[in-house]
């Protein structure tokens, strides 16, 4: 099976400044990351380049193949890199869309009856599972009750993730403040 991190999105389109200010941390905390950055950005080489994080782990594109993460106004797309990558985190901003494409009696349904759109990447426990968690806590900090998350481990799954995010951010958040097995 593999070893798995789900987020429930309760509200189809987020905000555009509760979005901003997720990604904003989001970025600060991929930052400390080895991130792949394209040759256009690398102006040294012509090889490809990495921001030289203090976390030896690197990040690449959702496909796990070396190329630059994606954190923008859109989404958050990202990986580990080469064998040790997985599957892809992918949060949208917006996924009215999803009820209009190829998926869309899925996505319907879902909607209708449970009022979420369901993500989930499983990450086998690869190193890159460090930036993935980190993100889903601060996916939960910022919608607060318009996203839950889990982990296949529970709370623990998010430990280190937590962890990192306070010391990055300086921030104090508490299990209390992310997870609720009850809801």
């Amino acid at each position: 099976m593999g070893y798995s991190h789900y987020f429930y999105k309760k509200e189809l389109k987020h905000s555009n400044v509760s979005w901003n200010a997720f990604l904003k941390d989001v970025k600060k905390v991929a930052c400390r990351f080895k991130l792949a950055i394209p040759k256009s950005v690398a102006f040294i080489t012509d090889k490809e380049e990495l921001i030289k994080g203090d976390i030896d782990i690197k990040i690449g594109d959702g496909m796990g193949e070396g190329l630059p993460p994606e954190f923008d106004e859109e989404h958050i797309w990202f990986n580990g890199v080469g064998d040790d990558s997985h599957e892809t985190l992918h949060i949208c901003k917006d996924d009215t869309e999803k009820l209009e494409g190829s998926m869309s009696d899925y996505y319907k349904d879902m909607w209708r009856c449970d009022k979420h759109i369901f993500g989930f990447t499983k990450t086998n426990r690869k190193p890159y599972d460090l930036l993935v968690t980190a993100t889903l806590v601060l996916y939960k900090h910022h919608f607060k009750d318009k996203v839950e998350i889990r982990s296949d481990d529970g709370f623990d799954g998010f430990k280190e993730g937590l962890e990192l995010v306070n010391s990055t951010l300086g921030y104090k958040i508490v299990k209390e403040d992310i997870y609720n097995p009850e809801e």
